[in-house]
């Protein structure tokens, strides 16, 4: 007789008791720090009930996934995983000009663009820097905020992570084939998509026209 197996219990199996603890642990100041002031921003930025929820509870699974990447250079995919179908069926839900097909086809996009990035990286280096757990992470952006305002925190994250190791080298703390966590730099970039976006965009759309 074969043993039925639970497959949420089986996928939470996959992480370390310490990544599950990380909101109620040593660090959950940070987390629930961050989400309090990303929240805050999102507030003062004028974002609706529904929207706001969405965009603190995108944040708070960003915030976790960011500490795990830095500590143990891993982003959990059972977190990237519920948090897709989560955000994904939120959205379905609250938003109404979104359909169900247009974020499965958003999120294919994503997906696509993502193995392209890791094509292109292990291409050029002849290693792996570019991870699947990346893409996983883009995935999960995709699904709570859409294919273009995830493209665009991704050149933010993109921005930030070359002005930082920039830095870095300046310092010789790091060189070009030291590994460098994205969690973070895409968490600055969907917070400054977020925050600052259509400010941004208004005013390079406003220089665009002028010249």
């Amino acid at each position: 007789m074969t043993k039925k197996t639970n497959f949420f219990k089986e996928l939470i199996k996959i992480l370390p008791k310490q990544i599950w603890q990380i909101p109620i642990g040593k660090m959950a100041g940070w987390v629930w720090g961050g989400v309090f002031i990303w929240g805050m921003f999102l507030f003062h930025a004028g974002f609706t009930e529904i929207s706001l929820l969405l965009a603190v509870i995108l944040a708070f699974l960003l915030i976790w996934i960011s500490i795990a990447d830095i500590r143990w250079h891993i982003i959990p995919f059972p977190i990237t995983f519920l948090g897709t179908i989560g955000l994904g069926i939120a959205r379905w839900c609250t938003v109404s000009n979104v359909t169900g097909w247009q974020i499965l086809f958003e999120l294919g996009v994503i997906a696509g663009i993502g193995v392209l990035i890791f094509g292109i990286y292990f291409f050029l280096r002849g290693r792996r820097g570019w991870g699947w757990g990346d893409t996983f992470l883009l995935i999960m952006i995709g699904s709570g905020i859409g294919l273009l305002d995830t493209l665009i925190a991704f050149l933010w994250a993109i921005i930030v992570a070359s002005m930082w190791g920039v830095g870095l080298l300046l310092k010789q703390q790091k060189h070009l084939k030291s590994p460098i966590s994205m969690a973070p730099f895409i968490t600055i970039g969907v917070f400054i998509t977020q925050i600052w976006g259509a400010r941004i965009l208004s005013l390079c759309t406003q220089y665009i026209v002028i010249f």
